[in-house]
């Protein structure tokens, strides 16, 4: 039981604030919440999303929980890669020790396409020991950066 509350705990503590949000009575019953992000990043550049890394309250991580793209992006390419970083806990989080110590944890990378301006989408599945899901939604803004050679970038819809 304290394996199962340690990842949950690890779940609703995560490295983003989209993880504070509530699960639903219907979330709780199917063991899996879906999130949605929207970034922006320059078409052909590089930009890290997401830590993966679940931590233990003594900064020890999670190994056994299973992070994989379940729905490839169109105009870009992502990527789960496990990398050596530092984590980013808030200061009033119990594991906000745990930013003093680089860690090795799986990060997700996202990637533009070269000339392409416009939107795509992709999904991540993270899914816990004990069976709860995650599915994290992103939908990519890639911003033509070369009209601010014109003078703006657009970034409306």
């Amino acid at each position: 039981m304290s394996k199962f509350l340690v990842t949950v705990c690890a779940f609703g503590l995560l490295l983003s604030p989209a993880f504070a949000q509530e699960w639903t009575t219907e979330e709780k019953t199917a063991g899996l919440k879906t999130t949605e992000f929207t970034r922006h990043i320059p078409a052909g550049k590089q930009r890290t999303l997401e830590n993966f890394g679940y931590l233990n309250p003594d900064c020890t991580l999670v190994e056994d929980t299973d992070t994989v793209i379940t729905k490839e992006p169109e105009h870009g390419s992502a990527v789960i890669e496990t990398i050596e970083r530092f984590p980013a806990y808030a200061k009033d989080n119990a594991r906000s020790k745990c930013n003093e110590k680089r860690m090795r944890m799986p990060v997700l990378t996202y990637k533009a396409a070269v000339g392409y301006a416009g939107a795509d989408t992709f999904e991540v599945l993270s899914i816990s020991s004990n069976g709860v899901a995650n599915l994290f939604r992103y939908t990519i803004k890639i911003v033509d950066v070369d009209s601010k050679k014109k003078g703006r970038a657009d970034l409306r819809p």
